[in-house]
């Protein structure tokens, strides 16, 4: 009776281990279809933030030759200080753009 017992406890373990085994899909296609539509999505906001970081650069730049024409240095000042500020934040929105295209295209591979 002993015996009978280890091998029903044992036999149940390997059921069950192999049952969930089998239902993850941790490398199948769904995973990478869900984070490849993740990628393009994150993407795309990327390039809408490099759009918009863009036009309030050229924004601030109006601004600051505005300011050098009517002679107002301190204002001057500050605005190089947002046009410095927003160009590195759109140095680091183009990084995150390579960052997610690079993504993509391992995903659409499958190379991990």
């Amino acid at each position: 009776m002993k015996r009978f017992l280890i091998a029903a406890l044992f036999l149940s373990a390997l059921a069950g281990t192999s049952a969930m085994a089998q239902d993850r899909d941790d490398w199948g296609w769904r995973n990478r279809r869900a984070d490849l539509r993740q990628d393009v999505r994150d993407r795309r906001a990327d390039v809408r933030d490099v759009r918009s970081d863009r036009a309030g650069i050229r924004h601030d730049y109006a601004e600051l030759r505005h300011d050098y024409a009517v002679g107002n240095f301190a204002a001057a000042r500050q605005e190089r200080a947002e046009i410095r500020s927003k160009q590195r934040d759109l140095r680091h929105d183009y990084r995150d753009v390579r960052r997610d295209t690079r993504d993509i295209g391992r995903d659409r591979w499958s190379f991990r």
